[in-house]
Order: structure tokens, then sequence, then C-alpha cells
């Protein structure tokens, strides 16, 4: 017999079905056969536990009867609120911002292209909060440009699993976090104090 998971296993049809007939005791034709299937689509692929707190969610505020197109925006806030993603290597992956690639932090070069310091990134979308440095801005672009950092900085060339404890992973972690004290110093040297500093 297999357990399920509430908290992590993606909701079974069963499952789904007990909740939408609880839920039909207040909203009568919520389980109509014509919409099942457009419900069942926006919950599929999360876990028991979301179901279960978007329809409670629904039977305590909505004075309505929630549309599948109500459980999609619920979910996605869901997984918003519980900082739920799960990686489907079939997916594209959407990158949100163009300039630091979503990492938060952006290689600031010299007009001549050379590299002179890394520097936050202006967006809000960043994967790392933790370089102790300004935010990029247009005032600061007198002699300087930023690209993002090259990709050859984070790609293994030889290991394909990423266990931390693998000799070239340790080197690459290694390498960006002296990259960024580097920085750090730098911005320091030139009066900088971090939030966390001030």
């Amino acid at each position: 017999m297999n357990y399920q998971n509430p908290d992590i296993d993606p909701v079974l049809q069963k499952d789904f079905l007990e909740v939408i007939n609880a839920m039909a005791e207040v909203y009568p034709n919520i389980n109509g056969k014509a919409r099942l299937k457009y419900y069942f689509d926006a919950v599929k692929d999360v876990p028991l536990k979301c179901l279960r707190d978007i329809s409670k969610s629904f039977l305590m505020s909505s004075k309505y009867m929630p549309l599948p197109s109500d459980f999609t925006d619920a979910v996605s806030e869901w997984k918003k609120k519980n900082n739920y993603f799960k990686f489907n290597p079939d997916e594209p992956t959407k990158i949100e911002c163009n300039k630091c690639g979503d990492i938060g932090i952006v290689v600031m070069k010299k007009s001549e292209g050379e590299f002179h310091s890394l520097i936050n990134c202006s967006c809000d979308t960043s994967v790392f909060q933790d370089l102790k440095a300004p935010k990029w801005s247009n005032q600061l672009s007198g002699g300087f440009y930023i690209e993002s950092c090259p990709f050859e900085w984070f790609r293994p060339k030889t290991t394909t699993k990423l266990d931390l404890e693998n000799s070239e992973i340790k080197s690459i972690i290694e390498n960006w976090n002296k990259k960024k004290r580097k920085a750090e110093k730098y911005w320091r040297d030139l009066g900088y104090k971090h939030e966390e500093e001030k």
C-alpha cells in the first residue's frame, strides 16, 4: 500500500473529487461534469494540502462559486505564499530579468570591456540577495556598463550531477564567493555601507 503525503505528493483524482463534493454542499453546481476537468487541470500538479487550503479559503470568503480560472489564480497565490516551485525539465524556464538572468548580480565593466566589479542588479526578481554592494543605476553608467555573469563561471566541465560534495562543484562555489568578497571589499573601500551595517 502506497502512502500519500498530502504535503508533497500531487493531488489524486479520488482526493480531488472528495474535496469538490465537500464544496458542492455550499456551491451545488461546482461538481458539474463539464467543469470538473478544468478544475482538476488547475490543481493536478500541486500537493493535496494546496487543494485543501484553497478550497477552505473559497468556502470561508467567496460568496460566489469559484470558476476554474479562480482555482488557477488561487494555486499561483498558494505557490508564492508557500514558496512551492517544482522544477519540470520539459518546461522552458522563464527568465524575468534579461540583465542578470534572475541571479540578482551583474558584472560591471569599464567601457573598454575590462572586468571591473560585481554589483547588484536593479531588478527585484533575483535569486541571490546577499551581495553587500549597491544596486546598479544609470547614475553609475559614466564609463561603465553591465552584463550578466558569464555562464562559464557556474558551468561544471566534468560532472553532470549537482552534488555539493563534488570537488568541481565546491570549486565553482568557492570561486563565486571569492568574486563576491572581492566586489564587497571594492565597494567598502569606496565608502559604501550596506543596509545591515548602517
